[in-house]
Protein backbone atom coordinates (compact mmCIF):
# COMPACT_ATOMS: atom_id res chain seq x y z
CA UNK A 1 0.00 0.00 0.00
CA UNK A 2 1.27 3.30 -0.95
CA UNK A 3 -0.07 5.77 0.29
CA UNK A 4 -0.77 6.49 4.80
CA UNK A 5 -3.47 8.72 4.71
CA UNK A 6 -6.86 8.72 6.80
CA UNK A 7 -10.19 10.39 5.54
CA UNK A 8 -11.48 11.36 9.11
CA UNK A 9 -13.88 13.75 9.06
CA UNK A 10 -16.51 14.49 6.06
CA UNK A 11 -19.46 17.19 5.64
CA UNK A 12 -22.10 17.93 3.20
CA UNK A 13 -24.32 20.75 2.39
CA UNK A 14 -27.80 19.54 1.30
CA UNK A 15 -27.88 20.41 -2.84
CA UNK A 16 -30.19 23.27 -4.85
CA UNK A 17 -30.91 23.14 -7.85
CA UNK A 18 -31.98 26.89 -7.60
CA UNK A 19 -30.84 29.79 -5.51
CA UNK A 20 -33.67 29.53 -3.41
CA UNK A 21 -33.44 28.97 0.03
CA UNK A 22 -29.50 28.79 -0.69
CA UNK A 23 -27.13 30.54 1.55
CA UNK A 24 -23.24 29.80 0.36
CA UNK A 25 -21.41 31.37 3.49
CA UNK A 26 -23.70 29.09 5.67
CA UNK A 27 -23.83 26.67 3.42
CA UNK A 28 -19.63 26.86 3.43
CA UNK A 29 -19.59 26.63 7.42
CA UNK A 30 -22.26 23.92 7.51
CA UNK A 31 -20.24 22.00 5.58
CA UNK A 32 -16.40 22.73 7.27
CA UNK A 33 -18.53 22.34 10.61
CA UNK A 34 -20.01 19.13 9.86
CA UNK A 35 -16.53 17.60 8.68
CA UNK A 36 -14.84 18.72 12.06
CA UNK A 37 -17.45 17.52 14.45
CA UNK A 38 -17.65 13.98 12.87
CA UNK A 39 -13.83 14.09 12.91
CA UNK A 40 -14.01 14.94 16.52
CA UNK A 41 -11.65 17.87 16.01
CA UNK A 42 -10.89 21.38 17.07
CA UNK A 43 -10.70 24.16 14.53
CA UNK A 44 -6.98 24.83 16.05
CA UNK A 45 -6.10 21.24 14.63
CA UNK A 46 -6.38 22.04 11.19
CA UNK A 47 -2.87 23.01 9.47
CA UNK A 48 -3.88 23.79 5.69
CA UNK A 49 -6.60 24.31 3.91
CA UNK A 50 -7.26 23.84 0.26
CA UNK A 51 -9.98 25.82 -1.04
CA UNK A 52 -12.14 25.37 -4.70
CA UNK A 53 -14.11 27.97 -5.59
CA UNK A 54 -15.37 29.42 -8.91
CA UNK A 55 -12.56 31.77 -10.35
CA UNK A 56 -11.99 35.58 -8.88
CA UNK A 57 -14.56 35.03 -6.72
CA UNK A 58 -12.14 32.31 -4.60
CA UNK A 59 -10.90 35.73 -2.37
CA UNK A 60 -14.08 36.39 -0.53
CA UNK A 61 -14.69 32.98 0.25
CA UNK A 62 -11.43 32.65 2.47
CA UNK A 63 -12.80 35.07 5.41
CA UNK A 64 -15.26 32.90 5.69
CA UNK A 65 -13.24 30.15 5.77
CA UNK A 66 -11.05 31.77 7.94
CA UNK A 67 -13.68 32.63 10.21
CA UNK A 68 -15.77 28.73 10.84
CA UNK A 69 -11.78 27.65 11.64
CA UNK A 70 -10.72 30.90 13.83
CA UNK A 71 -7.35 30.92 12.90
CA UNK A 72 -4.80 32.03 10.43
CA UNK A 73 -3.32 29.62 8.19
CA UNK A 74 -2.49 28.82 4.73
CA UNK A 75 -5.15 28.47 2.62
CA UNK A 76 -4.61 27.57 -1.05
CA UNK A 77 -6.78 27.92 -4.32
CA UNK A 78 -7.64 25.31 -6.66
CA UNK A 79 -8.82 25.74 -10.16
CA UNK A 80 -12.04 23.50 -10.56
CA UNK A 81 -10.91 22.99 -14.06
CA UNK A 82 -8.31 20.51 -13.32
CA UNK A 83 -10.74 17.95 -11.97
CA UNK A 84 -11.83 20.30 -9.56
CA UNK A 85 -12.09 19.21 -5.72
CA UNK A 86 -10.38 15.96 -6.07
CA UNK A 87 -7.46 17.38 -7.33
CA UNK A 88 -7.14 19.27 -4.51
CA UNK A 89 -8.01 16.30 -2.45
CA UNK A 90 -5.10 15.02 -4.51
CA UNK A 91 -2.90 17.82 -3.32
CA UNK A 92 -3.77 17.92 0.33
CA UNK A 93 -2.94 14.22 0.67
CA UNK A 94 0.75 14.66 -0.68
CA UNK A 95 1.54 17.30 1.91
CA UNK A 96 0.53 15.09 4.49
CA UNK A 97 2.51 12.39 2.76
CA UNK A 98 5.36 14.77 2.69
CA UNK A 99 5.64 15.84 5.99
CA UNK A 100 4.41 19.06 5.60
CA UNK A 101 1.13 19.01 7.52
CA UNK A 102 -0.42 16.41 9.91
CA UNK A 103 -3.92 17.67 9.43
CA UNK A 104 -5.50 19.36 6.67
CA UNK A 105 -8.67 20.63 4.94
CA UNK A 106 -10.49 20.63 1.91
CA UNK A 107 -12.96 22.24 1.28
CA UNK A 108 -15.51 23.41 -2.50
CA UNK A 109 -18.14 25.73 -3.14
CA UNK A 110 -20.56 26.14 -6.08
CA UNK A 111 -22.38 29.50 -5.22
CA UNK A 112 -23.46 32.26 -7.90
CA UNK A 113 -24.77 31.58 -11.09
CA UNK A 114 -23.73 27.94 -11.78
CA UNK A 115 -23.14 27.23 -15.51
CA UNK A 116 -25.47 24.41 -17.54
CA UNK A 117 -23.06 22.13 -19.81
CA UNK A 118 -21.55 23.65 -22.76
CA UNK A 119 -22.70 22.74 -25.97
CA UNK A 120 -19.32 21.90 -27.06
CA UNK A 121 -19.51 19.34 -24.11
CA UNK A 122 -22.68 18.32 -25.21
CA UNK A 123 -21.60 17.76 -28.59
CA UNK A 124 -18.47 15.62 -27.95
CA UNK A 125 -20.40 13.72 -25.85
CA UNK A 126 -23.20 12.81 -28.20
CA UNK A 127 -20.50 11.87 -30.57
CA UNK A 128 -19.25 9.82 -28.38
CA UNK A 129 -22.55 7.98 -28.08
CA UNK A 130 -22.85 7.93 -31.88
CA UNK A 131 -19.52 6.37 -31.83
CA UNK A 132 -20.25 3.46 -28.84
CA UNK A 133 -23.46 2.76 -31.09
CA UNK A 134 -22.14 2.48 -34.46
CA UNK A 135 -19.15 0.22 -32.89
CA UNK A 136 -21.34 -1.98 -30.26
CA UNK A 137 -24.88 -1.37 -31.95
CA UNK A 138 -26.09 -0.03 -28.54
CA UNK A 139 -29.91 0.79 -28.12
CA UNK A 140 -30.65 4.67 -27.25
CA UNK A 141 -32.85 2.85 -24.50
CA UNK A 142 -29.61 2.04 -22.75
CA UNK A 143 -28.17 5.71 -22.35
CA UNK A 144 -31.29 6.61 -20.70
CA UNK A 145 -31.75 3.82 -18.13
CA UNK A 146 -28.71 5.19 -16.37
CA UNK A 147 -30.34 8.65 -15.89
CA UNK A 148 -33.19 6.18 -14.52
CA UNK A 149 -30.81 4.61 -11.63
CA UNK A 150 -29.32 7.76 -11.26
CA UNK A 151 -32.52 9.59 -9.86
CA UNK A 152 -33.75 6.40 -8.20
CA UNK A 153 -30.16 6.34 -5.88
CA UNK A 154 -30.82 10.09 -5.41
CA UNK A 155 -34.45 9.92 -3.94
CA UNK A 156 -33.42 8.00 -1.01
CA UNK A 157 -30.65 10.41 -0.50
CA UNK A 158 -31.69 13.23 1.92
CA UNK A 159 -29.05 15.89 0.58
CA UNK A 160 -29.98 16.21 -3.10
CA UNK A 161 -32.45 18.19 -4.26
CA UNK A 162 -34.94 15.97 -5.59
CA UNK A 163 -38.28 15.09 -6.98
CA UNK A 164 -39.40 11.94 -7.59
CA UNK A 165 -37.85 9.21 -9.50
CA UNK A 166 -38.15 9.53 -13.33
CA UNK A 167 -39.20 6.35 -15.91
CA UNK A 168 -37.39 5.33 -18.49
CA UNK A 169 -40.20 6.76 -21.27
CA UNK A 170 -40.01 10.48 -19.32
CA UNK A 171 -35.82 10.39 -19.91
CA UNK A 172 -36.61 9.30 -23.47
CA UNK A 173 -38.47 12.15 -24.54
CA UNK A 174 -36.75 14.88 -26.38
CA UNK A 175 -35.69 17.42 -27.87
CA UNK A 176 -33.12 15.16 -29.23
CA UNK A 177 -30.80 18.62 -30.11
CA UNK A 178 -28.13 16.21 -29.00
CA UNK A 179 -29.33 12.78 -30.39
CA UNK A 180 -29.00 9.96 -29.24
CA UNK A 181 -28.77 11.65 -25.85
CA UNK A 182 -32.22 13.58 -24.27
CA UNK A 183 -31.95 16.92 -21.75
CA UNK A 184 -32.42 14.53 -19.06
CA UNK A 185 -29.41 12.74 -19.39
CA UNK A 186 -27.08 15.69 -19.07
CA UNK A 187 -26.36 16.77 -15.44
CA UNK A 188 -27.94 20.12 -14.50
CA UNK A 189 -26.24 22.71 -12.37
CA UNK A 190 -26.29 22.31 -8.71
CA UNK A 191 -25.37 24.53 -5.58
CA UNK A 192 -23.91 23.07 -2.93
CA UNK A 193 -20.83 22.92 -0.45
CA UNK A 194 -18.54 20.22 1.09
CA UNK A 195 -15.78 19.61 3.18
CA UNK A 196 -12.99 16.48 3.85
CA UNK A 197 -10.12 16.35 6.80
CA UNK A 198 -7.25 14.66 6.09
CA UNK A 199 -4.30 13.33 8.51
CA UNK A 200 -1.56 10.70 8.75
CA UNK A 201 -1.85 7.89 10.00
CA UNK A 202 0.00 8.86 13.16
CA UNK A 203 -2.30 11.62 13.97
CA UNK A 204 -5.25 9.59 13.77
CA UNK A 205 -4.07 6.77 15.87
CA UNK A 206 -2.44 9.21 18.83
CA UNK A 207 -5.78 11.06 18.47
CA UNK A 208 -7.78 7.68 18.55
CA UNK A 209 -9.68 8.65 15.57
CA UNK A 210 -11.52 5.88 15.31
CA UNK A 211 -13.78 5.99 12.33
CA UNK A 212 -10.86 7.06 9.72
CA UNK A 213 -11.14 5.65 6.32
CA UNK A 214 -7.58 4.99 4.44
CA UNK A 215 -6.76 6.16 0.93
CA UNK A 216 -5.12 3.16 -0.34
CA UNK A 217 -4.09 4.21 -3.57
CA UNK A 218 -4.92 7.80 -5.42
CA UNK A 219 -3.29 8.83 -9.20
CA UNK A 220 -3.82 12.09 -10.55
CA UNK A 221 -3.32 11.69 -14.64
CA UNK A 222 -1.11 14.28 -14.57
CA UNK A 223 1.57 11.22 -13.06
CA UNK A 224 1.16 9.10 -16.05
CA UNK A 225 2.09 9.43 -19.79
CA UNK A 226 -1.76 8.18 -20.72
CA UNK A 227 -2.05 6.39 -24.00
CA UNK A 228 -3.06 8.57 -27.31
CA UNK A 229 -5.38 6.30 -28.09
CA UNK A 230 -7.18 6.45 -31.66
CA UNK A 231 -6.32 10.15 -32.95
CA UNK A 232 -9.96 10.88 -34.68
CA UNK A 233 -12.11 8.30 -32.09
CA UNK A 234 -14.95 10.76 -30.74
CA UNK A 235 -14.10 8.73 -27.36
CA UNK A 236 -10.75 10.52 -27.02
CA UNK A 237 -11.82 13.81 -26.04
CA UNK A 238 -14.04 12.75 -23.59
CA UNK A 239 -11.23 10.90 -21.63
CA UNK A 240 -11.45 7.05 -22.36
CA UNK A 241 -7.94 6.35 -22.79
CA UNK A 242 -6.85 8.62 -19.93
CA UNK A 243 -9.36 7.20 -17.24
CA UNK A 244 -8.51 3.33 -18.30
CA UNK A 245 -4.76 4.26 -17.71
CA UNK A 246 -5.39 6.06 -14.41
CA UNK A 247 -7.62 3.51 -12.87
CA UNK A 248 -5.63 0.92 -13.88
CA UNK A 249 -2.50 2.27 -12.31
CA UNK A 250 -4.49 2.49 -9.10
CA UNK A 251 -5.28 -0.95 -9.32
CA UNK A 252 -1.54 -1.69 -9.13
CA UNK A 253 -0.62 0.25 -6.81
CA UNK A 254 -3.49 -0.55 -4.11
CA UNK A 255 -2.67 -4.56 -4.74
CA UNK A 256 -6.86 -4.79 -5.99
CA UNK A 257 -8.67 -5.30 -8.81
CA UNK A 258 -11.84 -4.21 -10.14
CA UNK A 259 -13.75 -7.18 -9.32
CA UNK A 260 -12.94 -6.22 -5.63
CA UNK A 261 -14.70 -2.81 -6.09
CA UNK A 262 -17.99 -2.58 -4.25
CA UNK A 263 -18.81 0.95 -4.89
CA UNK A 264 -18.26 3.56 -6.80
CA UNK A 265 -18.72 7.04 -7.36
CA UNK A 266 -17.64 8.40 -10.87
CA UNK A 267 -18.24 11.45 -13.22
CA UNK A 268 -21.20 11.51 -15.28
CA UNK A 269 -21.74 15.11 -16.66
CA UNK A 270 -23.58 12.39 -19.43
CA UNK A 271 -25.08 9.21 -19.32
CA UNK A 272 -22.69 8.03 -21.91
CA UNK A 273 -19.72 9.52 -19.27
CA UNK A 274 -20.70 7.39 -17.45
CA UNK A 275 -21.37 3.97 -19.60
CA UNK A 276 -17.66 4.58 -20.98
CA UNK A 277 -16.47 4.46 -17.54
CA UNK A 278 -18.15 1.46 -16.94
CA UNK A 279 -15.46 -0.40 -19.34
CA UNK A 280 -12.61 2.20 -19.12
CA UNK A 281 -12.71 1.68 -15.03
CA UNK A 282 -12.85 -2.46 -15.56
CA UNK A 283 -16.59 -3.30 -14.34
CA UNK A 284 -16.81 -4.89 -17.73
CA UNK A 285 -15.56 -5.43 -20.99
CA UNK A 286 -15.27 -3.53 -23.93
CA UNK A 287 -18.29 -3.65 -25.74
CA UNK A 288 -20.45 -4.89 -22.52
CA UNK A 289 -21.52 -2.15 -21.13
CA UNK A 290 -25.10 -2.59 -22.42
CA UNK A 291 -25.83 -6.11 -20.90
CA UNK A 292 -24.57 -4.56 -18.14
CA UNK A 293 -26.75 -2.07 -17.29
CA UNK A 294 -29.77 -4.01 -18.78
CA UNK A 295 -28.44 -6.55 -16.36
CA UNK A 296 -28.81 -3.99 -13.60
CA UNK A 297 -25.17 -4.77 -12.59
CA UNK A 298 -24.50 -1.03 -11.90
CA UNK A 299 -27.03 -0.86 -9.17
CA UNK A 300 -28.10 -2.43 -5.83
CA UNK A 301 -28.18 -6.60 -6.08
CA UNK A 302 -25.74 -6.23 -9.11
CA UNK A 303 -21.89 -6.55 -9.26
CA UNK A 304 -21.32 -2.63 -8.28
CA UNK A 305 -23.57 0.39 -7.00
CA UNK A 306 -22.55 3.22 -9.20
CA UNK A 307 -23.09 6.75 -7.72
CA UNK A 308 -25.38 5.53 -5.14
CA UNK A 309 -25.46 9.17 -3.91
CA UNK A 310 -27.61 9.68 -7.21
CA UNK A 311 -24.02 11.30 -8.87
CA UNK A 312 -24.31 14.57 -10.81
CA UNK A 313 -27.14 13.21 -13.09
CA UNK A 314 -29.27 12.83 -9.97
CA UNK A 315 -27.77 15.45 -7.31
CA UNK A 316 -26.76 18.02 -9.67
CA UNK A 317 -23.43 18.87 -11.02
CA UNK A 318 -21.13 21.78 -9.35
CA UNK A 319 -17.15 21.55 -10.17
CA UNK A 320 -16.01 23.04 -7.01
CA UNK A 321 -17.53 20.25 -4.74
CA UNK A 322 -18.41 17.16 -6.77
CA UNK A 323 -15.02 15.22 -6.34
CA UNK A 324 -15.69 16.36 -2.34
CA UNK A 325 -19.05 15.18 -2.55
CA UNK A 326 -18.44 11.95 -3.89
CA UNK A 327 -15.56 11.19 -1.20
CA UNK A 328 -18.25 12.11 1.91
CA UNK A 329 -20.73 9.66 0.03
CA UNK A 330 -18.33 6.33 0.09
CA UNK A 331 -16.15 7.44 3.36
CA UNK A 332 -20.47 7.13 4.89
CA UNK A 333 -21.16 3.80 3.17
CA UNK A 334 -17.58 2.39 4.32
CA UNK A 335 -18.82 3.40 8.19
CA UNK A 336 -21.79 1.59 7.39
CA UNK A 337 -23.55 4.87 8.29
CA UNK A 338 -25.62 5.43 4.55
CA UNK A 339 -29.18 4.38 5.80
CA UNK A 340 -31.48 3.52 3.21
CA UNK A 341 -29.41 3.16 0.43
CA UNK A 342 -26.31 1.88 2.81
CA UNK A 343 -24.09 -0.42 0.48
CA UNK A 344 -24.09 -3.76 2.36
CA UNK A 345 -20.94 -4.50 3.75
CA UNK A 346 -18.89 -2.46 2.52
CA UNK A 347 -15.04 -1.78 2.38
CA UNK A 348 -13.44 -0.96 -0.64
CA UNK A 349 -14.97 1.97 -2.57
CA UNK A 350 -13.85 4.20 -5.60
CA UNK A 351 -13.75 7.22 -6.77
CA UNK A 352 -13.73 8.71 -10.13
CA UNK A 353 -13.43 12.62 -11.07
CA UNK A 354 -12.79 14.43 -14.04
CA UNK A 355 -11.75 18.09 -15.03
CA UNK A 356 -13.15 20.78 -17.80
CA UNK A 357 -9.67 21.12 -18.51
CA UNK A 358 -8.61 17.17 -18.84
CA UNK A 359 -7.46 15.92 -15.39
CA UNK A 360 -8.83 13.04 -14.36
CA UNK A 361 -8.40 11.47 -10.20
CA UNK A 362 -9.14 8.17 -9.06
CA UNK A 363 -8.88 7.52 -5.64
CA UNK A 364 -9.26 4.03 -3.82
CA UNK A 365 -10.76 3.71 -0.34
CA UNK A 366 -10.50 1.05 2.07
CA UNK A 367 -12.22 0.49 5.30
CA UNK A 368 -9.38 -1.22 7.68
Amino acid sequence: MEQDVRVVGVGRSAYHRSTAGWYPISALGEAIGAALADAGLEPMQVQRAYLCANGIARLPWQEPLLRTLGHELSITAVDAAQAGASHALYLARRDIEAGRAHCVLVAGIDHGVADAPSAQAMTQWSAAAREYTRRHQCRVETFAMIAVKAHQHAFHNPDADHGRPLGLDEVLAGPYEFAPLTPLQFAAPAYAASAVLLCSAEFAQRLALRRAVRIAAQVCSDELRVPAGEPDSPLRPVGYDRDMAVSWEVYERAGVGPADIQLCELHDSATVTELLLYEALGFCREGSAERFIEDGDNTYGGNIVVNPSGGLLGMGYGANSAGLAQCVELVTHLRGQAGARQVANASIALQQDAGAAGASVVTLYRRD
